[in-house]
């Protein structure tokens, strides 16, 4: 019961009831709650006060003239007293001034609410607008990767690990041509914790970073960048995330590119 509690005060239905504004079984339920929960009839009452107040800051008073001559118009019927038709115009012009209360609420609310809306939207367009771009990301991934397999030019390498490594084995895939290459990872052997496999490239006899090789990457054929005139590949173990410059005596396998 708690739940249902909280589930109505978070709703809008103290606010339709005020406005007069609510279905029969809406109605029910409001009153059902007014009585049986005296959180629910402190609010109540909270709004009605405030409503009241908002409605007396907003009265404007009826131009003498128009009043004068509702009153003369009235007056003509003698049964009815003098007091009693100020004390109708009265009430009349207060509940004027409440439905005006009532509506400019509503109002605001339903703006409140059509403004979350907008940010609801515009929040789903961006998510969408990212997994189309990372989507297309995939695809031309995909795209480089079947050229690089199903061209003549492309050639295949074999890196297999040293006596540290002994389970690694990948196989690159190097199209000249199109400057495309791709890895496939066969296996990688466990590392302690806080260790990965990264791999490099020797430009000009400088080791250039091609990423780490991934656990999960295992299986699967994988693009990595395309360095020209490299003359080999190298795989290193490094520390977690990888490194910027190569540790050359955690070197564990190597293979020289024609």
């Amino acid at each position: 019961m708690k739940t249902d509690l909280k589930t109505f005060l978070e709703s809008d239905l103290l606010e339709r009831y005020l406005a007069g504004t609510i279905s029969a079984e809406d109605l029910h339920k409001v009153e059902y709650f007014i009585d049986e929960y005296p959180l629910v009839k402190d609010q109540f009452s909270v709004m009605e006060e405030n409503l009241e107040t908002y409605a007396k800051s907003y009265a404007v008073p009826a131009p003498e003239d128009v009043k004068q001559n509702v009153l003369k118009y009235i007056q003509k019927d003698k049964n009815i007293p003098v007091r009693k038709i100020r004390w109708q115009y009265a009430a009349a012009a207060s509940f004027a001034a409440l439905l005006f209360a009532l509506s400019s609420i509503y109002l605001w609310k339903q703006n409140v609410f059509l403004i979350n809306e907008n940010k609801f939207v515009a929040y789903k367009i961006k998510t969408l607008q990212d997994d189309m771009v990372e989507t297309n990301s995939r695809l031309e991934d995909f795209k480089n990767q079947l050229t690089v397999l199903n061209k003549a030019e492309t050639k295949k390498y074999v890196i297999k690990g040293n006596q540290r490594a002994k389970n690694l084995k990948t196989v690159a895939y190097i199209n000249p041509e199109d400057k495309l290459s791709a890895l496939n990872i066969v296996s990688l052997p466990e590392l302690p914790e806080g260790q990965v496999f990264q791999m490099w490239a020797n430009v000009d006899g400088e080791l250039v970073s091609l990423g780490v090789l991934e656990k999960q990457e295992q299986k699967k054929l994988v693009s990595i960048p395309y360095k020209e005139n490299a003359l080999s590949y190298n795989i290193t173990i490094e520390r977690a995330g990888g490194n910027e410059i190569a540790t050359i005596e955690n070197q564990v396998a190597t293979v020289a590119l024609q």
